[in-house]
């Protein structure tokens, strides 16, 4: 009996004890270092969440509260522009990651770090809001020989598990002086399912503002990731088809339109675009045509079955590769209401998917 008693204690006692965490890089003074200067990719598994926790000081990463963050650290050898991204493995979009990144030594000293030195939004990520594939991604500019710290956490306790976190150089075209459109953009956005609900003269060249009276009225409003099919069903945050099951099966979907309006606080001359069409896109801004991704040069604007030019080569069909680019040329006065319109159009043959999500910035052409 008292054996048992003993045995008894003792197993309570342990389950009562403050779990330990898995990983050493759990601490911010135990940071993971990554020494690559081109492109790291680190793994790790955390099979019970319970084992990460969060240290006294600690504070919300990118203003929210996660499941227990684990911490790296990285010293560039050279000034230079990169993206940073956390990746759950496997595809696993239902795994809501958090990257942010600061500069300091000690928990009590950290400071989040600015996009650049133009661009003085934080660099931090959620995949809830900010994600355009898997996880969650970050282009700032770094400065050679500055240690930052990059923390990685999850909006979803019951599904952390392995992600990658790689860094390379980044592809951006322009350098952003301030972000004009970001994920909390809503868009009103059309899905024609058939021809009988398009017509070329009412909706072909009307629908791209939304800020003039007596246009043409959008049935739906939502955020982007927009989509359907196999398109990150799980990240989408507006379904095109307004079901999450939706499957448009064998009708001719060809073409799904978006629009939004802002109002510039400065003048603007040049706007940096940077998203995932999937598969084809034509941008608008004030119901002129301003580029062209993946469509034909030679394809009428106005046709709603105008149909992106094919699968960019090397890459998956569930893989959706971000965009970018500069609008210049423009003259947008401050104070003064812009339309953005995007037609979104998808692949030839039997490609029933659709994924849409864009930010917008305006870029100092000084």
């Amino acid at each position: 009996m008292l054996l048992k008693r003993i045995l008894t204690s003792l197993l309570t006692a342990a389950l009562m004890a403050p779990a330990t965490a898995q990983y050493a890089h759990d601490n911010f003074e135990k940071a993971k270092e990554i020494s690559a200067d081109t492109r790291v990719e680190s793994s790790l598994k955390v099979d019970n969440p319970d084992g990460l926790g969060w240290e006294p000081g600690e504070i919300s990463h990118a203003g929210r509260k996660g499941s227990g963050s684990l911490w790296f650290k990285w010293t560039p050898k050279k000034n230079r522009r990169v993206l940073i991204r956390a990746i759950p493995n496997n595809g696993a979009p239902e795994m809501m990651l958090i990257l942010a990144i600061y500069t300091g030594n000690s928990l009590e000293t950290l400071k989040p770090v600015p996009c650049s030195s133009d661009f003085k939004t934080p660099a931090e990520s959620r995949a809830r809001t900010d994600a355009f594939n898997d996880g969650v991604r970050i282009e700032m500019d770094v400065a050679k020989g500055v240690t930052y710290y990059l923390a990685v956490d999850s909006e979803t306790p019951e599904k952390v598990g392995r992600f990658r976190l790689t860094i390379e150089s980044s592809k951006r075209t322009f350098r952003p002086a301030r972000q004009i459109l970001g994920g909390n953009t809503p868009w009103e956005y059309y899905l024609p399912l058939s021809l009988t609900q398009v017509s070329i003269n009412d909706f072909g060249k009307l629908w791209t503002r939304p800020s003039q009276p007596n246009q043409l009225k959008f049935l739906k409003e939502g955020f982007s990731p927009i989509g359907y099919g196999n398109a990150h069903k799980t990240v989408l945050r507006t379904n095109l088809g307004g079901d999450p099951k939706f499957d448009p099966g064998g009708k001719t979907t060809y073409t799904a339109y978006f629009r939004t309006t802002f109002t510039p606080e400065d003048d603007i001359t040049a706007l940096g675009v940077e998203g995932v069409f999937n598969n084809g896109a034509i941008i608008y801004i004030n119901g002129k045509e301003q580029h062209r991704i993946n469509i034909s040069p030679d394809a009428l604007t106005e046709r709603w079955d105008v149909l992106g030019l094919g699968q960019i080569e090397g890459l998956k069909e569930a893989e959706h590769p971000v965009e970018y680019a500069t609008l210049s040329g423009l003259s947008l006065p401050a104070g003064q209401p812009v339309d953005v319109a995007v037609s979104l159009h998808r692949l030839p043959k039997n490609n029933y998917n659709m994924l849409f999500a864009m930010k917008l910035f305006a870029v100092d052409t000084k």
